[in-house]
C-alpha cells in the first residue's frame, strides 16, 4: 500500500513511495492555500474587533469627559474674545491715535499724559499676561494629561454635596479624643464621634464652631478614669431627649456610658445618655 500524501497531519514530509507528480504537488499546495486563506480571514477579522473596540472607547470617552470639559471651554473661548477685543482697544490708544472710524466727534477732547499713556501700557502687560494664563489652561483643559490632574477625571461614583447619592460602603468617623477638664468644649468641627476619659469633675459646655455644623449627629464615648467618682454635667444649650433633668453619669470606677446627640441649632443640642 502506498504511504499517504504529505499534508498538515504529517508535517507535508515526503516519504520514499511517493512521487513529486501532479497530484502530489496540487494536494500540497492546495493544503497550504486553504491555510493561507484561513488566516487571512481571521487577521481580518481581529481587524475589525481593534476598530469597533477603538471606536466603542472613543465615545465611552466622548460620552463620558466631553459634556463635563464643554461648558469650560465654551467659557474659556468667550473670556479669550473679550480679551481680543479690549487687547485691540489698547493697542491703539498705546500707540497714540485712534483709528477715525472708532471716533464720535464731540465738544469735549481728552488728551493723554505721558504718565497716562504709560499706566495704560502697563494695563496691556498685563493683559498680556491674563491672556497667556488663560491661554495655559485652555490648552491644559484641551489635552487628555489633564483629565484626573487638573481636571477630574468623569467618575460616576464621585461624591457630590448637593445630590442625592446611595452609598454601597461603609462611610467611618474616626473617634477624636478629648481632654477631661472642669469646662470641656467639643469641636464640631473635628469630628462627629468622640471618645472622653472623665478624670475631673466636668460639664460639657456649648459645641465650638457649633454655627455651621446643624444637623450634626455623632457620639461621645465616655469612661470613668481607675478612681470613678466623676460627676459630669452640661451647660443649658443641651436638652435631653425625653425631657427633664440630664441622667447622672455612671460613677462606678472604669465605667463606660455613651452620649448620643444631634445638634439641631446654633443653641441648642439633642442629647441621650446610656450606660454600656
Amino acid at each position: 500500500m502506498p504511504s499517504p500524501l504529505p499534508s498538515r497531519s504529517n508535517g507535508y514530509l515526503v516519504n520514499s513511495d511517493n512521487y513529486l507528480d501532479q497530484a502530489t504537488l496540487n494536494a500540497v499546495f492546495g493544503d497550504i492555500h486553504e491555510r493561507l486563506l484561513d488566516r487571512e480571514t481571521l487577521e481580518a477579522s481581529f481587524q475589525a474587533l481593534i476598530v469597533e473596540g477603538t471606536a466603542a472607547a472613543i465615545n465611552a470617552i466622548q460620552a463620558g469627559i466631553q459634556p463635563q470639559l464643554q461648558p469650560v471651554v465654551d467659557g474659556l473661548q468667550t473670556l479669550l474674545q473679550q480679551i481680543a477685543l479690549a487687547e485691540d482697544a489698547l493697542l491703539e490708544l498705546q500707540q497714540g491715535a485712534v483709528s477715525a472710524a472708532s471716533v464720535t466727534e464731540t465738544g469735549t477732547r481728552v488728551f493723554v499724559t505721558p504718565a497716562q499713556k504709560a499706566e495704560i501700557g502697563q494695563l496691556r502687560a498685563d493683559y498680556d499676561e491674563l491672556v497667556e494664563g488663560i491661554g495655559g489652561l485652555f490648552e491644559n483643559v484641551l489635552t487628555t494629561g489633564a483629565v484626573g490632574v487638573s481636571v477630574q477625571a468623569f467618575d460616576q461614583y464621585t461624591a457630590k454635596l448637593n445630590q442625592v447619592q446611595q452609598w454601597s460602603k461603609p462611610q467611618r468617623s474616626p473617634m477624636v479624643p478629648l481632654v477631661s477638664a472642669a469646662a470641656i468644649v467639643i469641636d464640631a468641627d473635628a469630628a462627629n464621634d468622640f471618645s472622653l476619659v472623665l478624670s475631673h469633675n466636668a460639664v460639657l459646655g456649648n459645641f465650638a464652631n457649633i454655627a455651621g455644623a446643624v444637623g450634626q449627629k455623632g457620639s461621645v464615648y465616655c469612661k470613668q478614669d481607675a478612681t470613678g467618682g466623676r460627676t459630669l454635667g452640661f451647660q443649658s444649650t443641651w436638652a435631653v431627649i425625653g425631657g427633664g433633668t440630664a441622667p447622672a453619669a455612671p460613677t462606678a470606677a472604669n465605667a463606660e456610658f455613651r452620649i448620643d446627640y444631634h445638634i439641631v441649632a446654633a443653641n441648642r443640642t439633642h442629647f441621650s445618655m446610656a450606660k454600656v
